[in-house]
């Protein structure tokens, strides 16, 4: 196999599987689907969450939700809605690409998520 071809297919399983639900690692670049502020961390937002999550398995996307305060890098006090950690800023780009067709309003941030 050429070396351009298994660029394209590492690229394109990558792509993949992030589709599906997101890269397993914690710092790197997210795709954000949504965040809803939240200052007293309840689950004020659940209703707006699932429609996000929904609006994003349209586009084959599977994100998780957490609140902001888990990710160094992000501002404080909000539910947020993401895919990723991706490890380059052109595999976060690639995805928003596709997601953007579902949520027009994801963007992407460059963060750690700190887990439970």
């Amino acid at each position: 196999m050429s070396k351009p071809f298994l660029t394209i297919l590492f690229s394109s399983a990558l792509i993949a599987q992030a589709l599906a639900g997101g890269v397993e690692r914690p710092e790197g670049w997210w795709v954000v689907l949504g965040s809803f502020a939240n200052p007293d961390l309840s689950a004020a937002h659940d209703k707006e969450i699932r429609s996000l999550r929904s609006r994003a398995a349209r586009c084959g996307v599977d994100p998780f939700n957490d609140f902001s305060n888990k990710f160094r890098g992000f501002a404080p006090r909000f539910d947020v809605v993401a895919v990723g950690a991706y490890k380059t800023r052109k595999s976060a780009q690639s995805v928003l690409h596709r997601v953007r067709a579902c949520v027009p309003e994801a963007y992407i941030k460059f963060g750690r998520h700190l887990g439970e």
